[in-house]
């Protein structure tokens, strides 16, 4: 980070403790990524891949560093000066949209980082599709982030997740032109 003086937050890649890739690097959700990932069932969300792997910017996973515009509170470091400019998280979320919450916050500020040439394990649970009390307070928490930042008309999640998209075609387009035999 003192090397990037406008990284404010940085997330490596996080793995399962399998060895296999999380997706953490996400698009701003939008009312219907919440809906898709919470409550379709894993057969159907497989007819949904490609919608959910450009969500979770699955393009990534073996690139160079990138900036994306959420990254999971699960496992980051962060500059304390931009958490003490935004304020810190927002005690009136609880439980899972707190980090999205943030990184919108602190976007405004600094880049947010994913740096895959270093890795976590995190052990990864769950808890709001086993527990009837954490799903309804991942609802409760979706709702009110969706109240304060937009349900269908959010400019700034338009924007950015925009960006980050073109950001990973660009990536994903270099990747290709250095495969022997892809001409661009």
């Amino acid at each position: 980070m003192d090397a990037r003086p406008q990284v404010g937050w940085v997330m490596p890649k996080v793995l399962y403790p399998d060895g296999s890739q999380q997706y953490l690097c996400k698009l701003l959700p939008t009312p219907l990524d919440f809906a898709v990932r919470r409550f379709l069932p894993g057969r159907l969300q497989t007819l949904l891949k490609g919608y959910m792997n450009r969500y979770e910017l699955r393009g990534l996973e073996n690139s160079e560093s990138s900036v994306v515009p959420f990254l999971s509170g699960c496992f980051v470091m962060a500059r304390r000066a931009v958490l003490q400019a935004v304020g810190g998280f927002n005690e009136s979320y609880f439980l899972y949209m707190e980090d999205v919450d943030l990184c919108r916050r602190m976007a405004v500020h600094c880049d947010l980082l994913y740096w895959p040439q270093v890795f976590v394990t995190h052990g990864f649970r769950r808890g709001s599709h086993r527990s009837l009390k954490l799903m309804l307070t991942h609802l409760r928490s979706s709702i009110h982030y969706f109240n304060q930042w937009g349900w269908i008309f959010d400019r700034e999640r338009r924007r950015a997740n925009r960006a980050a998209l073109a950001q990973l075609h660009s990536l994903q387009s270099r990747s290709e032109a250095k495969l022997p035999g892809i001409r661009e």
